[in-house]
């Protein structure tokens, strides 16, 4: 066996699932002191598991609708079906109506959950877009 294939071999078997197994209990142990405290490490851990909790409930959510305007558009008929595109869009339009009401909202009581949203939804936003032009380009080719 070469050196460098030695290296690697000993970094991929040993090493790494060592260092992960490090990292987890040290994660776990930050984990229970932070919780164990009334500190703001504490704070931070709720603040990350409820966006955690949220962030999964909206991709769950978001995949439900997805199946549920499938099905909705295979059993509405051809002639309805400009009409269901149609209240799709108008529906789009509120939500973002909406969008725009909560961060009215949210200016005005919290700032930073507002910040943390609005950031979330920019960055999901902006990976949906790459992704999309990253199919184009892929199609393209």
């Amino acid at each position: 066996m070469q050196r460098r294939a030695f290296f690697i071999f000993l970094w991929k078997k040993r090493v790494y699932p060592l260092l992960l197994f490090l990292l987890l209990l040290l994660g776990i142990r930050f984990v229970a002191n932070a919780w164990a405290g009334e500190t703001a490490e504490r704070f931070a851990l709720l603040i990350l598991l409820v966006s955690a909790l949220l962030a999964l409930l909206l991709f769950y959510a978001g995949r439900l609708g997805k199946r549920l305007w499938q099905k909705l558009q295979s059993i509405v008929p051809q002639k309805l079906q400009p009409y269901l595109r149609a209240s799709h869009k108008l529906l789009n339009m509120l939500a973002l109506l909406l969008l725009g009401a909560m961060f009215y909202h949210y200016w005005e009581k919290d700032r930073w959950l507002l910040l943390f949203f609005g950031g979330y939804l920019a960055v999901k936003t902006w990976v949906e877009l790459l992704a999309a032009e990253q199919k184009k380009l892929q199609a393209g080719e």
